[in-house]
C-alpha cells in the first residue's frame, strides 16, 4: 500500500464515522427538542443499529491493517493526521473489546433513560426511574473492565473523560484546592460587602424611561 492511498482511505473513514455520529447525533437532539412523546422505542431501535454499525466499521480488520500501517509511517505524516492515527488507535483498540451486542443494547438503554429521565423529572419519582438507573451502572462497571481490568471501575471510566486521571490524582488536587479555597470564601464572607440593595427593587417603568 502507498502513503497515498492510505491517507486516502482515512479520510473515507473519517467520514463515514462522522456520517454515523451525526446521524445519531441528530436523533438524540430530536428526542429532546421536537420529537412526540412516546417515540423513544422506535428511535432507540434506530439509534442501536447506527451504534452497532459504526462499531462494526471502526473494529474492522481493515482498519486494524491501515492502522499499522500508518503508524509505520507517522513520520511522514503531519500533526493533525499523527493525532488522528493516535485516536482512531485508541478507539479502535477499545471498542474491539466491547461485544456488538452489548454496544448496541447499551445504546438503545441510554436512549430509554433519557426518556424515562424527563418523566421521572417531571413527576419528581425517583423510583420510576431508579431500575433504569441500575442497568447504566451495571453496564458501565461492564465497561470499565473491557476497558482496563487492571484498574478499578471509576478510574478505567474516569479516564475517558480526564485522560491520565485516576482518583488518588484528583483527589490529592481537591484537596489542595480545598485547602486554599475554604480560608479564602470564609475570609471573603467575613468581609464588609457590598450593597447590592439596588438590584432588588422593582422600578416603575415610567421612571425607568425618564
Amino acid at each position: 500500500m502507498e502513503l497515498k492511498e492510505a491517507l486516502q482511505q482515512l479520510e473515507l473513514l473519517q467520514k463515514k464515522l462522522y456520517a454515523y455520529n451525526t446521524a445519531t447525533s441528530s436523533l438524540y437532539l430530536d428526542s429532546v427538542t421536537t420529537a412526540p412523546k412516546n417515540t423513544s422505542e422506535g428511535r432507540g431501535v434506530a439509534m442501536s443499529i447506527l451504534a452497532g454499525e459504526s462499531q462494526k466499521l471502526l473494529t474492522d480488520s481493515k482498519v486494524g491493517e491501515l492502522l499499522d500501517f500508518l503508524s509505520e509511517h507517522m513520520e511522514e505524516l503531519d500533526y493533525l493526521v499523527k493525532r488522528q492515527v493516535e485516536e482512531l488507535r485508541r478507539n479502535y483498540e477499545q471498542m474491539s473489546r466491547i461485544p456488538g451486542d452489548e454496544y448496541m443494547e447499551y445504546t438503545m438503554l441510554t436512549n430509554k433513560a433519557s426518556d424515562v429521565w424527563h418523566k421521572a423529572k417531571e413527576t419528581s419519582d425517583f423510583e420510576l426511574f431508579r431500575p433504569v438507573l441500575k442497568k447504566l451502572v451495571a453496564f458501565n462497571q461492564k465497561f470499565a473492565g473491557y476497558y482496563d481490568s487492571s484498574k478499578k471501575p471509576y478510574d478505567a471510566l474516569l479516564n475517558e473523560y480526564e485522560r491520565g486521571a485516576d482518583m488518588e490524582y484528583l483527589d490529592n488536587f481537591f484537596s489542595i484546592i480545598k485547602a486554599k479555597l475554604v480560608p479564602l470564601i470564609h475570609q471573603i464572607s467575613q468581609a464588609p460587602q457590598i450593597d447590592d440593595g439596588f438590584l432588588h427593587k422593582n422600578y416603575p417603568l415610567d421612571k425607568q424611561r425618564e
